[in-house]
């Protein structure tokens, strides 16, 4: 055997080995979140940020403990008692996009926490990012994208259950 198939062997051993870890770690992330709602160590959504204000021209602002409400395990703060029952009276319309994980990671089939700064609204939905550059790379491809992590979400949503058991 002579060198160049000894080097190509060797770099696609290498290019197989750091891949399939590469994958069995993505995959593996879903496993060790704590909520199907992406929260603070204390438990509180979106770090404090009130969700209706990501619909506001103003965009996200933080929340007071003098308004709170719970939903899908999480405590979710608001600005305003109107914000926290506009909230109440139709969650799914305000709350985040696959638990508030990373919606790139997400159509890629794994998840990400997210910065409650760093977000888009499409289509009437809310999403929230890990960084500017996954909102970047999701702005890119954003209907693919989207299609991609809504196919996702259930799987990983059962294992993100399958973890709070």
């Amino acid at each position: 055997m002579n060198n160049l198939m000894k080097i190509l062997l060797t770099v696609s051993a290498l290019v197989i080995s750091i891949g399939g870890a590469l994958s069995f770690y993505y995959a593996s992330q879903s496993y060790y979140a704590d909520s199907l709602i992406m929260d603070s160590e204390g438990g509180v959504a979106l770090f404090g940020y009130d969700p209706v204000s990501y619909f506001s021209p103003t965009g996200p602002e933080v929340g007071e403990i003098t308004y709170e409400a719970e939903w899908a395990g999480s405590v979710w703060h608001f600005q305003t008692k109107e914000n926290r029952d506009q909230f109440a009276d139709n969650p799914t319309a305000f709350a985040p996009q696959y638990g508030g994980y990373d919606a790139l990671g997400v159509s890629k089939g794994y998840t990400n926490p997210t910065d409650p700064l760093i977000w888009d609204v499409a289509d009437g939905k809310l999403y929230l990012f890990y960084s500017e550059k996954t909102r970047e790379v999701w702005r890119e491809s954003q209907l693919a994208t989207i299609k991609q992590a809504n196919i996702n979400w259930p799987t990983i949503a059962a294992r993100l259950k399958y973890a709070d058991q």
